[in-house]
């Protein structure tokens, strides 16, 4: 498979694939970043709904807050913005917020772990 048909994998999913390699300054870096997102927030995941769960925002924010940042590097837009909302109702102590808001986000997270395991070949 080609790289210009991965990238297609990408854009099909709506993500700022082409600004976020500018912005990286090329393919290859985006896609060592993109592997690491991938294997990196498969744990990330675990800590999210464990702190969810017990009600830890102030770890719980901090999670959300890194994987906003990487969404952001890699052009995941929509899945960035959620991650802000949950990080600002965090740091708002907003538990009501989050927990109505939680499988939504966690629905995000999961479709975008998918293309891009889809994209890496995984």
């Amino acid at each position: 498979m080609n790289k210009e048909h991965n990238l297609n994998y990408l854009k099909v999913a709506d993500w700022a694939v082409d600004k976020a390699i500018e912005d990286l300054g090329g393919l290859d870096m985006y896609d060592e970043i993109i592997n690491d997102f991938y294997s990196e927030n498969l744990e990330r995941v675990k800590k999210i709904i464990e702190f969810q769960k017990t009600g830890d925002l102030k770890n719980y924010t901090i999670e959300v807050h890194a994987m906003k940042s990487e969404c952001m590097y890699l052009g995941i837009n929509h899945l960035a913005d959620m991650c802000l909302e949950h990080q600002l109702k965090g740091e708002a102590n907003d538990i009501e917020y989050i927990n109505s808001h939680f499988d939504e986000l966690m629905t995000e997270v999961a479709k975008a772990l998918t293309v891009i395991k889809g994209y890496l070949g995984k």
